[in-house]
């Protein structure tokens, strides 16, 4: 009797999630649900690619509803309808979705990427009073710095005759310019070898956006979720690592700290915290730094890593290049002989082809996904967004769209000069609306010193005479080409 009684409460229960799923908020079409694992199924194998196919089938191409287990999801494909929802409906989703995972990392959602809508603002703010109350100066020297660094250890491994590995020095590049800003700490020689410290930072980082690509049922299903914290409290979890040499680091400024002459950005942080009475101070500085770190290495050295390997895989855009910033130099010359932040307005085909890379493989292809905290319509009220919906940016969609998008698949920077068809706003790989990236200008700097003076100063090759470097990206939080090496010939 009781085992018949428990089959049926099964029963039930499945057929009403069934139900729910599938007949519930009709007016967003979607793939078909099944019971516990919703549309899991459907969107098992390269996500970036079976949104980009249901594009094309649901809703005019604007949008589609997908069940994550308990979670309900709305993706977002088209432009104008993103541009409507994060920013004329911006105060409804600017939450973030309230999973163990993104808990653990913003320590109870107190970061700056993970924060929801009870610290976002406050924790934005201080962030910007802290990269503002330094002069800019100061982080263009930095950059500067660390690309004179790499280009002379490239130098010598030209002339050594050596193949030059893109993602461990772009990492090593990335993380010695953040810590150097952040917490004042920078490594010299760092490309002749790591030492034991970075090496943990830098492995730190890598585990935990593996961890990310991964999709953890227990983040979308709510009778999992309580087992999920007893878990990581036993056994800890992906983010501790990084969490632990940050701590470290919070410890050791506290101790030495000067209130009125930060020397650092997280000098400023607690200096910020401090004028609010300090209130949760160490509770949130640690989440905010970690979050800075995880984002400024990691999505920067994707982005060098895809620009290394479409300029390698096509020549003659190497020569229009280097023709552009060598001319450019000659004109404004520097005693650096280096390509500098000045040089940015007249290097237009450099700009088109450093956005036509972010176009083509944004670093984090879906964004980072919101929570909505109250019900609204979109599209002259064709479409109800749900309270509690999560809601992802197809970027990789929307930036491959024929509406706004000519030969959307093709590599064509020209597209983008003079505002042909970027002028329409419809490239965007920082997010738009007020919980857009933070650091998109500092990111925008670092590419564009570090990548404009690889070109004036090398000619990139492949490994191997006549040959390709395989441009087929892997899917995971970030949008990674596969590991490359590349030869370099020094420029004469």
């Amino acid at each position: 009797m009781i085992f018949l009684l428990i089959v049926l409460i099964i029963s039930i229960y499945l057929i009403c999630d069934y139900y729910i799923k599938n007949y519930w908020y009709k007016d967003i079409q979607g793939p078909r649900s099944i019971p516990i694992l919703g549309s899991l199924l459907h969107i098992k194998d390269d996500a970036h690619l079976v949104f980009q196919r249901d594009s094309k089938i649901y809703n005019d191409g604007k949008l589609a509803k997908y069940w994550f287990c308990d979670v309900i999801t709305i993706a977002l494909f088209d432009a104008d309808l993103t541009r409507e929802v994060f920013i004329k409906n911006h105060e409804y989703v600017n939450s973030r979705v309230k999973s163990p995972t993104l808990n653990l990392i913003g320590n109870r959602f107190r970061g700056i990427v993970t924060a929801d809508e009870n610290y976002w603002q406050f924790h934005r703010d201080i962030l910007m009073k802290s990269f503002t109350g330094r002069k800019i100066k100061t982080l263009t020297n930095s950059i500067e710095k660390e690309t004179i660094e790499i280009i002379s250890f490239m130098k010598f491994i030209s002339k050594s005759g050596q193949l030059f590995s893109t993602r461990s020095n772009f990492m090593n590049f990335n993380s010695n310019i953040i810590f150097d800003y952040v917490f004042s700490r920078r490594i010299e020689n760092i490309y002749e070898g790591a030492n034991e410290e970075q090496l943990k930072v830098l492995k730190a980082i890598r585990d935990l956006f593996e961890f990310l690509a991964l999709f953890e049922i227990q983040n979308y299903t709510k009778i999992l979720q309580p087992f999920y914290f007893i878990y990581s409290k036993i056994f800890g979890h992906p983010s501790d690592p990084l969490k632990k040499i940050i701590y470290k680091y919070y410890k050791e400024h506290c101790e030495t700290i000067d209130i009125d002459n930060p020397r650092d950005v997280l000098d400023s942080i607690i200096s910020e915290y401090r004028k609010v009475n300090g209130k949760e101070e160490e509770s949130s500085v640690i989440p905010i730094t970690n979050e800075l770190i995880l984002a400024a290495v990691e999505t920067n050295s994707t982005t060098m890593e895809w620009f290394t390997l479409e300029l390698c895989n096509r020549q003659e855009y190497q020569v229009k290049l280097y023709n552009e910033l060598s001319k450019v130099l000659k004109q404004s010359p520097n005693e650096s002989n280096l390509i500098n932040l000045s040089h940015r307005p007249l290097t237009p085909l450099f700009n088109a082809t450093l956005k036509e890379v972010l176009r083509l493989y944004p670093p984090v292809p879906f964004g980072v996904s919101r929570l909505t905290i109250k019900e609204f319509k979109i599209d002259n009220g064709r479409f109800t967004i749900p309270k509690g919906s999560q809601i992802i940016q197809s970027l990789y969609s929307m930036f491959r769209d024929e509406k706004h998008w000519s030969s959307p698949n093709e590599f064509k920077p020209e597209r983008h000069i003079n505002n042909n068809e970027s002028q329409s706003n419809n490239w965007f790989p920082y997010s738009i609306g007020v919980r857009n990236c933070v650091g998109m200008g500092f990111s925008q700097d670092e590419l564009y010193i570090l990548l404009a003076n690889l070109v004036l100063n090398f000619q990139i090759l492949p490994p191997f005479e006549n040959s390709k470097i395989n441009d087929t990206p892997i899917f995971g939080f970030s949008f990674r080409p596969n590991e490359f090496k590349v030869n370099l010939k020094l420029r004469q």
